[in-house]
């Protein structure tokens, strides 16, 4: 889903490279997760692994603001217009 996301933004705002920091630690994070897997759980990568996941979740939340922001920044003219409301029944009577 971020790669989708990173390759959906435009070049340049600041929603895609938070988003490609968050790809860089989320794969990291990955690795750290193998590495203590194959490893027997050393406890520096224990603790890798523990810091890894809070900047993964730090990540997340930055990425999902940025976009939030970047959604925002689009002119008001640009935004597709609601849809008209539907008559209910109710109103006809």
């Amino acid at each position: 889903m971020g790669g989708l996301l990173f390759a959906v933004l435009p070049g340049g705002s600041p929603a895609r490279g938070r988003t490609g920091v968050f790809l860089a630690v989320f794969v990291a994070q990955g690795a750290v997760g193998v590495f203590q897997s194959l490893t027997s759980l050393p406890s520096v990568a224990v603790v890798l692994h523990l810091c890894g996941s809070a900047l993964v979740w730090a990540g997340a939340v930055r990425v999902t603001l940025a976009v939030r922001q970047h959604g925002a920044a689009v002119p008001v003219a640009d935004r597709p217009s609601p849809r008209p409301a539907r008559p209910t029944a109710a109103a006809d009577t």
